[in-house]
């Protein structure tokens, strides 16, 4: 990891984030007013679960997980987040509130995004919202689909098979 005298987002940071990789240099220059690095220890928590959404990250190092409350204060972990990856897509979707938690695994390094700056960008720069917006929806169906997927194989693990029915013998 670097050290915190190297904070400043540059350029080739967000060359390293995959939904940002067809955004041409110049729109990612427009992106970097609004972005800062942080190093995070382990166990750091980016944001809860049904918290104001305030930010959108981009992990460059470490790895975090986005955990769902269950029951009785535990949380299940849907959706491990690995280099590159986004964090906190929340921060551009109305109402602007996160659907998940989200804790560092493992000490991280993170380009924290201002969501209320961001989505002004966005409102001027339709063809950067597009893009943007595109690679949220493809975050978003994908982590559904995995956390659907989950989903399934816990309610197959929980409910005890029908019971079967014998066979007549004799019967058509």
């Amino acid at each position: 990891m670097q050290g915190n005298d190297t904070l400043k987002v540059r350029l080739a940071d967000l060359k390293r984030v995959n939904a940002l990789e067809s955004v041409s240099d110049r729109r990612l220059r427009s992106l970097l007013p609004f972005c800062r690095k942080r190093l995070l220890p382990k166990n750091t928590v980016l944001f809860l679960e049904d918290e104001p959404a305030f930010h959108l990250y981009f992990l460059l190092e470490g790895s975090a997980s986005v955990l769902l409350h269950v029951e009785n204060g535990h949380r299940h972990t849907v959706y491990n987040v690995q280099p590159g990856q986004c964090l906190g897509w929340s921060a551009l979707v109305p109402p602007y509130l996160y659907s998940a938690t989200t804790q560092c695994t493992e000490p991280s390094l993170v380009v924290e995004v201002d969501g209320v700056g961001l989505r002004k960008l966005l409102a001027k720069d339709h063809k950067l919202a597009h893009i943007l917006m595109a690679t949220m929806a493809r975050l978003i169906s994908n982590r559904l689909h995995d956390t659907r997927r989950q989903l399934v194989e816990a309610l197959q693990q929980r409910t005890p098979e029908a019971p079967r029915v014998p066979a007549m013998i004799g019967a058509e």
